[in-house]
This record gives C-alpha cells, sequence and structure tokens, in this order.
C-alpha cells in the first residue's frame, strides 16, 4: 500500500484499577511517513452512538470475546502460498484463567488485518503457572528453503507466554517458549510450553540502581521487595540469529502492604540474542536499549507493549507505549490519590499514555570497538553466497578494515589473504 499500518490498543483506565467497567478497545491507524497518523473510518464498531471510528474490535470487563491481540501481531505475506489466505495477518491474545485456575493463550486471524476472527480451538496453549503477556515471532522466513542453518528450529512460528517460577525468595514473572507444528497451520499443534528466561542475581543488583533512578516516579517502594522480574519479550529473527526485546520489570512494592495486588515499579526493555530460542544471551552488559523517558515525559514510568522493528531506509523504527507512571501504582485502593490523579489529568498535568517513535541505525544496538590498536573478528563459518561481502562499519580517519578468507582449518585461500585484501 505504500502506508505505514499501525495497530494498537486503546485501554480504559480500568487497566490501571482507576475507574471500573472501562472498556477497551483494539484501533486502527495509517500514515504516509510514520509519523503524522490518521484514523480511518471502518464502520465496525458502535461508540458514543456511531460507528464513524478507528476501532476494530472492542472488549468489555465481562465479555468473552477477546480480539484484542496482544504485543504479537505478525503479517506474513510471503507464507500466503502456504497458508489459508484468512490468515496472511496473524496473533495471540490472552483469554484468561478457566475453571481449572490454567491461563491461557489463543490466537487471532484475519485476511486483511482489519476483519479479524478468534482460532476455534482457543486457547490453543494454557498453563497455570502462566500470566496475561504472551507474544509471537516469525521462527522460518519461509517454510521452503533448505539452506536454514540447523540451529533454527523446524518450526515457523514460536509463542512467549509469560510464565511463574521460583527465583530465590521469589515467585517471579519469566519468559516461556513453545513451537508451532511447521506441518499444521498456525493455531494448531503447539507444543507445551517450556521456561527459557529468567532474571539473576545480577539482575537484582541492577534493579537496585535502576529504582534510585526512579525515584521521581514511585509512588510506593520497600527495599524488601526489590528484585527483578521479566515481564515479556518480543523476538525479531535478523539473518540466523533472533534479537528478543525484553521487558524487564523493576518491583520496588508489594501492593498488599496497602490492601491492593500486584507489584508496583518502572519497566524498560533489554537486548537479548540467541540462534536456537532456548539458549539466551544478554547483550550490551545488560543497559536498556529502550529506556524511561526524562521525569515529566510520557514515557517516564514505563515502556510497555511496543512493535517489532521497522526497516525504513537504513534505519529501524520502533513504536512503542509510554506510560508516565509506573506499573500498578495502587490509586485504585486510596481514594484520595485517585481524585488526585484524575484532577492531574484533567488540568494536563498528567499524561495519558501515547505511542511514541524510537529510531535507530539498521542492526546498530551493538558494536565492536577496536580504538586505536588492531582488533580482529572471526566468523563462524559460512556457506558464501552472491558476488559480494558486505561490512557494516564506521572506519575513523586513518583507519582501515582487511577481510582475510579462511578454509575450515584456518588457512587463507589463495588470493583472499588478508595482505591481498
Amino acid at each position: 500500500r505504500g502506508q505505514f499500518q499501525l495497530w494498537y490498543q486503546a485501554r480504559g483506565f480500568a487497566a490501571a484499577g482507576i475507574l471500573p467497567g472501562v472498556q477497551n478497545f483494539a484501533c486502527y491507524a495509517t500514515s504516509d511517513d510514520g509519523v503524522h497518523f490518521e484514523r480511518p473510518p471502518l464502520g465496525l464498531v458502535e461508540f458514543d452512538a456511531s460507528t464513524a471510528n478507528n476501532i476494530l474490535a472492542e472488549r468489555g470487563v465481562d465479555t468473552g470475546s477477546n480480539l484484542l491481540f496482544s504485543h504479537g501481531m505478525l503479517d506474513c505475506p510471503e507464507m500466503q502460498p502456504y497458508e489459508p489466505a484468512e490468515h496472511r495477518y496473524k496473533g495471540v491474545t490472552a483469554t484468561g484463567r478457566d475453571a481449572d485456575n490454567q491461563y491461557g493463550h489463543g490466537m487471532v486471524f484475519s485476511r486483511d488485518g482489519i476483519h479479524w476472527t478468534e482460532h476455534k480451538d482457543n486457547p490453543v496453549i494454557r498453563g497455570r503457572n502462566h500470566g496475561d503477556s504472551v507474544s509471537l515471532a516469525k521462527v522460518r522466513h519461509t517454510t521452503w528453503r533448505e539452506d536454514e542453518p540447523r540451529s533454527i528450529p523446524s518450526a515457523k512460528y514460536a509463542m512467549f507466554p509469560k510464565m511463574r517460577t521460583q527465583v530465590g525468595k521469589f515467585d517471579r514473572r519469566c519468559i516461556g517458549l513453545c513451537l508451532s507444528d511447521a506441518s499444521k497451520n498456525p493455531g494448531m499443534g503447539w507444543t507445551v510450553p517450556v521456561l527459557t528466561l529468567a532474571p539473576d542475581a545480577r539482575d537484582d543488583d541492577l534493579t537496585s540502581e535502576h529504582l534510585a533512578a526512579a525515584r521521581d516516579v514511585l509512588l510506593h517502594d520497600h527495599p524488601d521487595d526489590h528484585r527483578s522480574e521479566f515481564y515479556s519479550m518480543v523476538v525479531h529473527r535478523y539473518g540466523d540469529i533472533f534479537l528478543g526485546f525484553l521487558w524487564v520489570f523493576d518491583v520496588a512494592f508489594e501492593c498488599h502492604r496497602i490492601g491492593g495486588g500486584n507489584q508496583h515499579g518502572p519497566l524498560h526493555v533489554q537486548l537479548v540474542a540467541s540462534r536456537d530460542l532456548v539458549n539466551w544471551t544478554r547483550i550490551g552488559d545488560r543497559e536498556p536499549i529502550l529506556d524511561r523517558g526524562q521525569p515529566g515525559s510520557f514515557d517516564a514510568g514505563m515502556i510497555f507493549y511496543h512493535s517489532l522493528p521497522v526497516t525504513v531506509g537504513d534505519e529501524w523504527w520502533i513504536y512503542y507505549a509510554g506510560f508516565d507512571s509506573c506499573h500498578t501504582p495502587g490509586p485504585y485502593v486510596e481514594a484520595s490519590l485517585q481524585a488526585q490523579r484524575l484532577r492531574e489529568v484533567a488540568e494536563g498535568r498528567r499524561q495519558l499514555p501515547a505511542i511514541g517513535l524510537a529510531k535507530i541505525r539498521r542492526g546498530g544496538f551493538v558494536s565492536l570497538d577496536a580504538g586505536d590498536q588492531v582488533g580482529t573478528l572471526f566468523t563462524r563459518p559460512m556457506v558464501a553466497g552472491g558476488t559480494k561481502l558486505e561490512i557494516n562499519a564506521r572506519i575513523l580517519t586513518g583507519g582501515e578494515i582487511r577481510v582475510e578468507v579462511q578454509d575450515e582449518a584456518g588457512v587463507p585461500l589463495p588470493g583472499f589473504s588478508a595482505n591481498a585484501c
């Protein structure tokens, strides 16, 4: 279409525990430049006695229908010869707990990204230790390539549900993994979810630093409650590796101390990487790649929901939801604080959640730097293809890069040594 397409959730204050009974909506917007968006009238859902709005679906607090796909919506045009046309767009949802106290996640599909249907067998996965967050990732670029690296799973898609497990003295949010059966259509044949990524002692140490820098947005704090949790992870295949955008939740306070539930604290995004979706490496010394904004900004409290990287020229663009408050602040149990917050919104002194845009050089999250000395980088063995080798590098004045091609024994090929480069 030559347009940017944006799918997002418009969530009522009920999601923040402020006002009861407010509906949530899945919405759609378009843009020619990726910055200025329009809300097309879709005519699908009535709101304020009119269907002239951009709402795709709604979900009330007590309704069973769930077309509000979470942070795992994919557009898969290259899979069209191998999947039903109505499955081009696919997303994952949280279906809630059943009578057996198992939390479920389901799938939704669309032919055009506008008209959505639920999978007939939802939920497609479930578990007692699951949570409400889940994401969906594309594992294989296509189903017909035979030259995929051995480490790449044969599954077409992967799902990453929130799972809870005991780490130290706390029951924590962690990241699970389940894979689709490559021989079946999406939504069928999922493997049993397993734990794939959990916080460690260093994450807890970093939490203390993160919370010290978040004093301006914390409403409650208790040192006995401090720890790191992994809220969700959005996974993007880049070449033959997978980049995971990990939502790190720095817990500052247990809300049961003031009569509520859940935990309070800020969130940011870190980078992890894997070749097999099971073993993950923490990248960039666990520094945030999408961090909270400055005090007073719309994203000062947490980064919560974001897109996969969108390639625009030589940049990656990531759209994200920013909140100026932290996770579960607790106003729902304090009437005076609830009233104060609503006044601040009405007076323009507090911002509602909004969508922001982050940009970075394509593939530029991390780098290897040689400095003033000679540095050497060895790649893993690879099968050469095409007629040229492209290198993503920045060379300082007077510097250079040389490339040498070696055989499996490390012997330079004739004519392809570093001296001949």
